[in-house]
């Protein structure tokens, strides 16, 4: 289960190219292989090339679709139209079922040798090395098998648009030559990463100029507006009474009075509370008692 997902998520929009100098790798059969592929994010090309080598040592099939495409990268499959057959090819799920093993490496660091890999395999199988011109429509592979298919393709155009229907294109080609294959294929597919100017032909994306209406948005400085309807008509202002001409009470003034009044009351009520003591006279005679007859004696 977590082959097929991988082997979906390879091909799907979400795959993304995380080093520059990296390519993808695909390989499917209609054979189980004994010793498949492992499937990693990122691999080195020489421990691919390992790989590959123990997974076709029992030779399991009768042709060997060896195929390059140099100048390409992960993103070129994220559309998802560019490569529908090699999408079901890889994804199990897919529409060709007779899939019986699928890998894809999203990355792979250096690249493959096609020709050492078609070499090893037709001197291990005793196959016949058959190359196929990828620009002729005819597709001839002979009969006799074993055999191992080669085909180069050239560069993909740098603009985006071309890129992916030429891709599209050629994604028909394999098929028809995995069609003319029949049955006991696999297929091994190789890439090479882009260049430094065709990766940036590629990623480059028509930017949107949005042209605005006035030199700032309305809602930026609205209430930078003057507001000129009240000076429409200065005469008739003029000739309005002085209480609608003028506002002489807002909220602030309001308030003000209010605490005011408050703090008036209070200031009522500590005067009032002030004035309201009564301290008796006698409080400040002097003293007539006894007690204050003895010390007069002393």
């Amino acid at each position: 289960m977590a082959l097929r997902r991988i082997g979906a998520l390879a091909l799907s929009a979400t795959l993304a190219s995380a080093f520059r100098d990296t390519s993808p790798f695909f390989m499917f059969s209609d054979s189980p292989l004994p010793n498949p592929v492992a499937t990693t994010q990122l691999a080195l090309s020489g421990q691919l090339s390992s790989q590959i080598q123990r997974s076709l040592a029992d030779c399991p099939s009768d042709t060997y679709i060896i195929v390059s495409q140099p100048g390409i990268s992960a993103a070129d499959f994220s559309d998802r139209s560019s490569t529908p057959h090699l999408r079901d090819y890889v994804d199990q799920h897919g529409g060709h079922n007779g899939i019986q093993s699928s890998v894809a490496v999203a990355e792979v660091v250096g690249a493959l040798s096609t020709d050492a890999l078609s070499q090893r395999l037709a001197d291990r199988c005793k196959a016949t090395i058959i190359t196929v011109d990828s620009e002729k429509r005819h597709i001839n592979m002979g009969k006799a098998t074993p055999r191992v298919i080669k085909v180069d393709f050239p560069v993909l155009p740098s603009h985006r648009e071309e890129r992916v229907a030429e891709l599209g294109r050629r994604d028909s080609y394999l098929d028809a030559m995995i069609a003319a294959a029949g049955e006991r294929f696999t297929v091994i597919y190789t890439t090479t990463p882009p260049s430094s100017e065709q990766l940036a032909a590629t990623q480059h994306k028509s930017q949107v100029v949005y042209e605005m209406d006035e030199s700032y948005p309305e809602a930026y400085h609205m209430d930078l507006k003057r507001d000129v309807s009240s000076h429409a008509d200065n005469n008739t202002a003029s000739k309005l009474p002085l209480f609608e001409k003028y506002q002489f009470l807002s909220s602030g003034i309001f308030m003000g009075l209010s605490v005011s009044l408050l703090l008036f009351m209070i200031l009522y009520v500590a005067v009032s509370a002030v004035s309201s003591l009564e301290v008796s006279y006698y409080a400040f005679s002097k003293e007539m008692g006894p007690a204050a007859q003895k010390k007069q004696g002393q």
